[in-house]
């Protein structure tokens, strides 16, 4: 599949880990892996990735400890362009504080959560559910009346310009 993947012009590919060992996958996911072998793929990979970016990627809470961290970028410094152990965040209320190991003080960057008047991040990005909502934050599970149009009805461009985007 990687030489497929390459072959067809891939410029990045991102992998989450769920572990850095196959005990780890089955506890984490309750899947069967075999690590040294998603290892190697992804070693094949970097090795053959022309002109490909390779960025690998952990959750902070699936690392039991510093040798841990230490661990995971031993083992991928070597094997991709970017790495990174994101911060484990309740990205929704539905979804808990995974007995407790969220914690939302930080955002998945790792960076102080502060109040701010105004967010940021409805002036570059947007969010399209899969009916076609368009709202103006990048949350998931919002509810449909934030919706500030929907891409089957009208054009991207007309909502991003609309009245209702202002508001």
């Amino acid at each position: 599949m990687t030489d497929l993947l390459i072959k067809a012009g891939t410029t990045r590919i991102q992998i989450s880990l769920q572990g850095l060992h196959s005990e780890k996958y089955k506890q984490v996911s309750n899947v069967n892996i075999n690590f040294d072998e998603i290892y190697n793929n992804i070693s094949y990979l970097y090795k053959n990735k022309n002109q490909c970016t390779v960025f690998v990627k952990i959750i902070d809470a699936l690392l039991e400890s510093k040798e841990d961290e230490e661990k995971f970028y031993n083992l991928f410094g070597e094997i991709c362009d970017q790495m990174y152990i994101e911060h484990l965040i309740t990205l929704q209320q539905q979804m808990g504080d995974h007995n407790g190991r969220a914690d939302d003080s930080r955002n998945l960057n790792n960076e102080k959560v502060e109040f701010r008047y105004v967010c940021p991040v409805i002036f570059y990005m947007i969010q399209i559910d899969v009916d076609g909502n368009v709202f103006p934050c990048p949350v998931g599970g919002l509810p449909k009346n934030f919706a500030i149009g929907n891409i089957k009805e009208q054009p991207l461009t007309e909502i991003w310009n609309s009245k209702k985007e202002k508001i």
